[in-house]
């Protein structure tokens, strides 16, 4: 097989998982108990910790471990506005959707036009109370509409401001500033798409936070001002350390850096105030209530160590396959040499229309987006799975919800370029080798699904 979904998921490293086996097996013991093997236990959970801490460049205080990148944005966004919340009652709890929503739900700018505010219904809540919470923190949140479906659920159960993106899938940073009011509490944008590959720059929207946290300082106001980025996919790939980024909160998944599924972690830097959505026995401190999952934590640090060591090969690496794959995409697949039989000349043919999605000059080494004019694209994925070629139409999330993508739709493409849009994500395992194997396969697969659409 040919994988190629490395932005969905990662295979354990075999050095991690070797890492993990002894806290599922011998020393399977719960980290609270107080026997001495229990205590041994809890060391090596708390070194994690340190290590992880060590990593990211933060206090090993800071990390709040969870299972995985969606709780832990939720406990950002959610954990912090409850905070504020002037009532026990407060209006998130209430508000979180009771299904999956439709993509039509999903609060997204108008497209050329301005940013706009949406919300759910508050349900439970009176009208007057209903008017009341949107009235306290209608700007209170300020988002983008490529982020993970997780803080646009939040952004929509919240009422939070969702920011338009230009083509490349950037926010714009002075619309962003000047979005910022008073009453604004946080802000949250993603580091890295995982559809597209966009990079951010967190480290500029920083600087606007830490500005606007100046200029209240000076007029008396203790409104506060927090920063959060989901840094997801950027492990491996981006500098993590949250003080060169000046982010507050940042959320990790190890599922994304050759760690095991189902543990991930939001940084929480001192001074930020957040309440648990999860309560019971009081672990990390009270935010996270849940026996702690030992193996997963303990095989994540293992992860994010070598992540950041192969970090700067591994870029340089997947960067030279990248461009030799764009290059055969929007020049190779894009044009056809032909020899004209009577002139006996090379002509080009136009034959299928290739579009690179995303930045040109922002991005992650390990995808490449393109879209096909007239391509049936979930089908071409299918044609390509039959080959033994692992790819995707976008984010695995939207694929098993069975929506279009959300991010396709900010950048501003056709329903047309969304349906033919084709997700290659590279990772660790990825071969030149494999790519060149992929090139005839995957023109094949897209001719004749043309030809069939």
């Amino acid at each position: 097989m040919i994988y190629l979904d490395y932005a969905a998921a990662t295979p354990v490293d075999k050095k991690v998982l070797a890492t993990m086996e002894p806290y599922m097996t011998s020393e399977f013991f719960n980290p609270s108990a107080v026997y001495s093997p229990a205590r041994k236990v809890r060391e090596a959970y708390e070194d994690a910790r340190h290590r992880i801490a060590q990593t990211i460049g933060a206090k090993p205080t800071e990390i709040i471990f969870t299972s995985g990148a969606t709780e832990s944005i939720n406990l950002a966004i959610l954990g912090f506005l409850n905070g504020l919340a002037k009532s026990p009652n407060d209006f998130s709890a209430s508000v979180v959707p009771s299904k999956r929503s439709e993509p039509g739900d999903i609060p997204m700018p108008l497209r050329g036009g301005d940013p706009v505010a949406r919300s759910a219904p508050l349900a439970g809540k009176t009208g007057d109370e209903t008017k009341k919470c949107l009235a306290d923190f209608a700007n209170a949140f300020i988002t983008t509409a490529v982020e993970h479906l997780a803080v646009l659920e939040c952004a929509k159960a919240v009422g939070g401001v969702v920011l338009p993106v230009d083509v490349s899938g950037r926010v714009n940073i002075d619309e962003l500033k000047s979005r910022i009011t008073d009453e604004t509490r946080l802000v949250s944008v993603q580091y890295a798409n995982n559809e597209v590959g966009t990079v951010q720059d967190i480290k500029a929207i920083a600087q606007i936070v830490a500005q606007e946290r100046a200029r209240r300082a000076e007029k008396g106001f203790d409104t506060p001002l927090w920063l959060h980025s989901d840094a997801s996919q950027a492990a491996g790939y981006l500098d993590l350390n949250v003080a060169r980024l000046g982010v507050d909160m940042m959320t990790l998944n190890s599922g994304k850096c050759y760690g095991p599924k189902g543990v991930g972690l939001l940084y929480v830097r001192a001074g930020v105030e957040i309440t648990p959505l999860i309560r019971g026995g009081g672990q990390e401190n009270g935010l996270r209530s849940g026996t702690e999952n030992v193996a997963g934590v303990v095989g994540f640090a293992k992860a994010l160590e070598i992540a950041e060591k192969k970090r700067s090969s591994e870029v340089k690496r997947l960067s030279v396959i990248q461009q030799k794959l764009e290059k055969y995409l929007i020049s190779d697949i894009f044009c056809e040499e032909k020899i004209n039989k009577e002139s006996k000349e090379y002509i080009k043919s136009d034959i299928l229309g290739v579009e690179i999605v995303g930045s040109k000059k922002h991005k992650l080494p390990n995808i490449v987006n393109f879209t096909v004019a007239g391509l049936d694209a979930e089908r071409a994925v299918f044609a390509l799975d039959e080959r033994g070629i692992y790819v995707s139409t976008g984010s695995a999330c939207a694929a098993n919800k069975g929506t279009g993508s959300h991010v396709l739709r900010a950048l501003g493409l056709s329903e047309s370029e969304q349906n033919g849009s084709i997700r290659i994500s590279m990772g660790r395992h990825t071969t030149e080798a494999e790519i060149e194997k992929l090139k005839p396969i995957l023109r094949e697969v897209i001719e004749n699904e043309r030809k069939l659409s």
